[in-house]
């Protein structure tokens, strides 16, 4: 699957967008997690590092790149008994060295997922304060396993509904369906050309 073209940059803003949609097979799904067994990581922190060389390749003159990830941000006094979403955005970085070996990358990777986590109850706007604005334009989730329930003959299937906004960027959903990934990638028209059929 190619990734939409660029486009120059424009002083028009908008908020239109597109998705795209695509599972990762099998024999990929196990390689990610037998890796993450092995390295001592998540599949989560796995996929994050996969996804800043996605952007890497996407704009080659970047060398410090900032991810957004939501965090379920639980920890606080009361929390057991409060509805509603929680969850609270951590700007994670990959500051280091793009020519280093991949194992490298993925340590340090794994290294600054952790020390967010530990922060992560920190509120994002007062952060966005602090630096003056928005601290990035793309956002990456990882979805748990979800099991789909049986209809004895009735098949179920992940639907991605049309988009036609985007909030940041680019927004990358990856949903673990125990035997595969799930991807959703919705980006922004301002940035990206309109995929074609």
């Amino acid at each position: 699957m190619g990734w939409p073209p660029i486009k120059q940059s424009t002083a028009v803003e908008s908020i239109a967008g597109e998705r795209l949609t695509f599972s990762v097979e099998n024999s990929i799904y196990k390689a990610v997690k037998a890796a993450a067994k092995r390295l001592k990581m998540t599949p989560t922190m796995v996929l994050l590092h996969s996804f800043y060389l996605l952007l890497k390749e996407i704009d080659p003159q970047s060398q410090k790149i900032t991810v957004g990830i939501p965090a379920a941000n639980r920890d606080l006094d009361g929390a057991e008994s409060m509805i509603g979403n929680c969850a609270n955005l951590l700007p994670i970085q990959f500051s280091g060295d793009w020519q280093s070996p991949i194992l490298d990358q993925m340590k340090s990777v794994k290294s600054n997922l952790i020390q967010a986590y530990q922060n992560m109850t920190y509120p994002y706007e007062q952060l966005q304060v602090h630096a003056g604005g928005p601290l990035f334009n793309v956002s990456f989730n990882v979805e748990p396993m979800a099991e789909l329930p049986d209809f004895n003959d009735v098949t179920l299937f992940m639907y991605a509904y049309p988009i036609v906004a985007c909030e940041f960027d680019m927004i990358f959903n990856v949903t673990d369906l125990e035997y595969f990934y799930h991807w959703k990638s919705t980006f922004a028209l301002q940035n990206f050309e309109r995929p074609s059929d």
